[in-house]
């Protein structure tokens, strides 16, 4: 197995508002997370990885550059056996292009 492929994954999933006040959003989703590139190296693997939810809030806190925001969400996740769990955490910046 090619471990370098096999790790290379998408996550498809829609996010919904949950509220927005100011300039703050709060969010929720869920989804899949499939490994593309399974069938080339392992042969009968599935590939979807796994699933996952998410909760979240972005704020956009500067006056001058209005479009440019903090996020935070929070990401349990399971694989697709449902054998194995983890909670991720993510933080990051976006950039809201409307």
């Amino acid at each position: 197995m090619n471990s370098a492929t096999s790790l290379i994954t998408t996550e498809i999933g829609p996010q919904f508002k949950l509220s927005e006040k100011n300039n703050t959003l709060f969010y929720m989703g869920g989804g899949v997370n499939v490994g593309w590139l399974n069938d080339v190296f392992i042969k009968n693997a599935s590939n979807l990885k796994g699933y996952y939810g998410s909760l979240g809030v972005r704020s956009y806190p500067f006056e001058k550059v209005r479009k440019l925001g903090l996020n935070f969400e929070i990401t349990p996740y399971t694989d697709s056996q449902f054998a194995t769990g983890l909670m991720r955490a993510w933080l990051g910046v976006s950039y809201k292009i409307k």
